[in-house]
């Protein structure tokens, strides 16, 4: 498994931030009457995209790639655990035909995006935000706060911990991810 010192991790952050920073400044720019659907940490698809860039750069990265798919993270510990609290938050990814007609209307489906190194090295720098969306939703977050880069070993993964790559949704992911280039919205799932 490649990994990151903590030097790295904040080089990467950086390095990923200023990327979507200058992607949300081109956005409003380029389309003044539209918002931003939500704040910078919303777009999962391209901090996930320009996380695996980095990486590759990087030694015994060369395979770090896009992952989409459904994962969740623990926002109590497991000694907080009561078995009737929700003890976790995160996003499921579901394929169905009206997923797919909410994409093509412009609406994102349910879903993460996160970098990956095969076979099971995950990255992942949105984890901050899942805190912050958790008490949006009405959970109260008592765990640890997440780091703002995870790197784990899918095997080592911690309590209540899941990530579930769907080869649907990562073709979608690069689906979208060429129409941000202008391209049209191909999707083709055999």
């Amino acid at each position: 498994m490649p990994t990151l010192t903590e030097v790295q991790k904040l080089d990467l952050w950086r390095a990923v931030r200023a990327k979507m920073d200058r992607w949300y400044a081109n956005f409003a720019r380029k389309c003044p009457a539209t918002e931003p659907a939500g704040p910078i940490d919303c777009y999962c698809l391209l901090w996930a995209h320009f996380t695996a860039e980095e990486l590759r750069e990087l030694p015994g990265w060369e395979r770090a790639q896009l992952q989409a798919g459904s994962a969740f993270h623990p926002v109590n510990t497991q000694a907080d655990d009561d078995g009737v609290t929700p003890n976790r938050y995160g996003y499921q990814f579901e394929w169905s035909p009206r997923m797919m007609f909410d994409v093509v209307q412009g609406i994102p489906p349910e879903w993460h995006c996160w970098a990956a190194c095969p076979p099971t090295t995950i990255v992942d720098l949105t984890l901050p935000a899942f805190k912050r969306r958790a008490g949006l939703a009405g959970l109260k977050w008592t765990a640890p706060d997440p780091p703002i880069v995870y790197v784990c070993e899918g095997a080592e993964l911690g309590w209540c911990v899941e990530y579930r790559a769907d080869p649907r949704a990562i073709k979608l992911a690069y689906a979208l991810l060429g129409t941000l280039s202008g391209g049209p919205l191909v999707i083709q799932v055999h």
